[in-house]
């Protein structure tokens, strides 16, 4: 018999999910350049194209749906490859 239970990535999917890679975002700003004042996904879109010196060519931080972001290459990455780009950028934060 098949499970009709969602799982937390599938729920998150439907609901939005963005939230939590939000939050994600502004406590990485906040660690790495605290000086910067980080309060809503309109800071985190411009930390990341004028500090992070990862060049985008587009991003979409929703509330309603999961963050994607498109390098200036036109490579597209999912939120876990971004964060790794950033680990990588900032090593010592």
């Amino acid at each position: 018999m098949k499970s009709n239970e969602v799982n937390v990535k599938e729920l998150e999917q439907v609901t939005g999910g963005s939230s939590k890679e939000s939050k994600e975002l502004m406590a990485f700003i906040k660690r790495v350049d605290p000086k910067f004042a980080v309060y809503s996904d309109f800071d985190v879109a411009n930390w990341l194209t004028q500090r992070s010196g990862i060049r985008f060519g587009d991003m979409n931080l929703s509330s309603s749906w999961m963050n994607d972001y498109t390098l200036a290459n036109g490579e597209s990455v999912d939120h876990s490859k971004l964060m790794s780009m950033l680990e990588e950028r900032f090593p010592n934060s």
